[in-house]
């Protein structure tokens, strides 16, 4: 027997660029969050996700901009997420020196995952 599933509706994109830290978005289970965020070539700090909530998989990560090496250039890191569960967390990010024991900045976003 071969089990057809027909979608109820096409998967959506939520892009956030250069989010405000307590701001948020809220999204349908099976969606996408993106959130886009600056960074400046030759300073060695870069984004990285220090926390996310588990209604939420972290799928890909992506720098667009100017190549390695463009000192004084801003790039954009992109940090993109599935919506996998019903649910409220927090998504934090912070922007540091890889080994610093404090970040330069934190952003942190309220999500909100529906099932429609």
């Amino acid at each position: 027997m071969i089990q057809t599933t027909t979608l109820d509706r096409a998967v959506r994109l939520h892009t956030l660029v250069m989010p405000v830290s307590g701001h948020g978005a809220t999204v349908v289970a099976g969606d996408l969050l993106e959130v886009q965020l600056r960074e400046l070539g030759g300073s060695g700090a870069q984004w990285q996700v220090a926390e996310q909530p588990p209604e939420l998989r972290h799928d890909r990560e992506d720098v667009v901009g100017p190549g390695p090496g463009a000192v004084g250039e801003f790039s954009s890191r992109l940090f993109r997420f599935r919506a996998i569960r019903e649910g409220t967390g927090v998504l934090r990010l912070v922007i540091g020196r890889p080994g610093a024991l404090q970040p330069a900045g934190t952003i942190e976003l309220h999500v909100t995952v529906t099932e429609e």
